[in-house]
């Protein structure tokens, strides 16, 4: 494969193209059967899809090569993005300067105006580098085929600068292909357009997505798949029904200070933006029971903890059992109610101008999808945190810390009876990892359903869903039910 620089292609259905039966029972899979396409075969058909179809009298499957010609991405559903070779025109720095000084006072009317100014100077000015490519190539076709090349000190003059112009082209074609194909650790030595050009046409082809399974049947319409994406994530991200919070959880949350409170109020400037005001404060807000995005504190700190509380289980004896459960909170982040987000923030006695521009940086926003390369329609969410956005992660802490409160009440009544790992030893009942949640308790039904009563309300309460496939349940061995 190498000596002739054969790729494989990847295949869908059956990951596995041959099968050992011996005695009538499969004893051994493997992939034996594959495609292989050179360089110029994945240029010449990026849209290939190699199928292993089912077996039906054979221990081989039957492989079936696919050629798709899909249809292009519309021009005008492309989503604009920056380009990389922009930098190598001298004029690209003064438009980029004087599109931001005319804006300076407005942070969004300067970006759509740089914006602007960019995608008209690249249709106006800079150009398709391909179609500069062509045309420098056929002046300089012409003026080496020009029977008065030879004694003609302006046509050599001339070609010397289309030479220069032409290098270039060749060095922003480098970087289009270089930004398109996302690999950044090839060293400049010789010209990588081709390894670019090749890499970019991979990827695409492996990420586009042709056909989606929708309530058990498959669907390969390009409408009713755009559609049906559209529709799935503004469903996400739609407002959803939440329950009030029950219970008085005042005794266990800490507050900012009235002097700390005030010093968030202070202007803000473009280096000192709302994240570094609000992260020194998040030590004395958030409990031992978070680790994650907090400066000074591990997750480390944290999986240790975890590590030796399942050893001490694994030692347990006598009649009392314990128990570990790993929860995993689907799209966590997707699903955060913005009306009790705020409610969060107000409980922690943030000052109130700054949970308006918190709110208004969570709410105000559009979102759009792009679908094998188009942008399709946007619309605008109603509830989650932008993952991203360097707010976003300490939202999300400062909300779930509204659970350790329940669970910390809980606690208080003797109803979640904590798990301690050494006699003597402080008891535990929960850590957090983001939105992966470890739960401690005794092995006990009752047990199990207080947490789960738990977990439900506070779900309930902040528009979450628990995702049971991917939890985790572990009981020490001494429990014998």
């Amino acid at each position: 494969m190498e000596a002739y620089n054969l790729l494989s292609k990847d295949s869908l259905g059956c990951k596995f193209t041959w099968v050992r039966r011996t005695n009538g029972r499969v004893v051994l899979r493997e992939k034996l059967d594959r495609a292989l396409l050179n360089l110029s075969g994945f240029a010449e058909f990026p849209n290939t899809k190699l199928i292993n179809l089912p077996r039906l009298c054979s221990d081989h499957h039957p492989i079936m090569l696919h050629i798709d010609p899909a249809a292009p991405t519309q021009q005008t559903a492309k989503p604009h993005r920056f380009e990389a070779a922009w930098l190598t025109h001298v004029d690209f720095r003064d438009i980029f300067n004087n599109a931001w000084a005319a804006h300076d006072q407005s942070l969004p009317s300067a970006i759509n105006a740089v914006q602007t100014a960019c995608f008209n100077w690249n249709k106006t000015v800079f150009g398709n580098i391909f179609c500069r490519k062509r045309l420098l190539q056929a002046r300089l076709a012409g003026i080496q085929n020009s029977p008065h090349y030879h004694h003609s000190h302006f046509l050599q003059s001339l070609e010397v600068d289309l030479l220069r112009e032409y290098h270039s082209v060749l060095h922003a074609e480098e970087l289009f292909w270089c930004q398109k194909s996302r690999i950044e650790w090839i060293t400049s030595s010789d010209r990588n357009t081709k390894f670019y050009h090749t890499s970019t046409v991979i990827r695409r082809a492996r990420n586009r997505i042709t056909a989606l399974k929708v309530n058990d049947s498959w669907v390969t319409d390009n409408i009713a798949l755009k559609t049906h994406v559209r529709d799935f994530f503004a469903g996400l991200f739609s407002q959803k029904e939440t329950r009030a919070m029950f219970g008085d959880y005042s005794c266990f949350q800490p507050k900012l200070s009235d002097a700390a409170s005030s010093s968030l109020l202070l202007p803000v400037s473009i280096e000192e933006v709302i994240v570094n005001r609000l992260r020194p404060h998040l030590q004395n807000l958030i409990g031992p029971w978070q680790s994650s995005f907090l400066s000074g504190r591990s997750t480390s700190d944290n999986i240790i903890l975890v590590q030796e509380a399942v050893q001490s289980m694994r030692r347990l004896k006598g009649k009392k059992g314990a128990l570990a459960l790993k929860i995993d909170l689907h799209k966590a982040f997707d699903r955060v109610d913005w009306g009790f987000l705020k409610e969060v923030l107000i409980d922690f006695n943030l000052p109130e101008p700054l949970i308006q521009l918190i709110m208004f940086s969570v709410t105000s926003l559009q979102l759009s999808i792009i679908w094998n390369g188009e942008q399709l329609p946007s619309f605008q969410p109603q509830q989650g945190l932008r993952q991203g956005d360097p707010l976003s992660p300490y939202l999300f802490i400062m909300v779930m810390e509204k659970l350790s409160y329940m669970i910390l009440s809980r606690r208080q009544q003797h109803q979640w009876k904590p798990f301690k790992i050494s006699r003597g030893g402080l008891p535990f009942s929960h850590l957090f990892f983001a939105d992966d949640l470890m739960l401690f308790g005794t092995a006990s039904f009752s047990q199990i359903e207080i947490i789960m009563e738990c977990l439900s309300g506070f779900a309930g309460c902040l528009g979450l869903e628990l995702n049971l496939s991917k939890s985790k349940l572990f009981v020490s061995p001494n429990e014998g039910n």
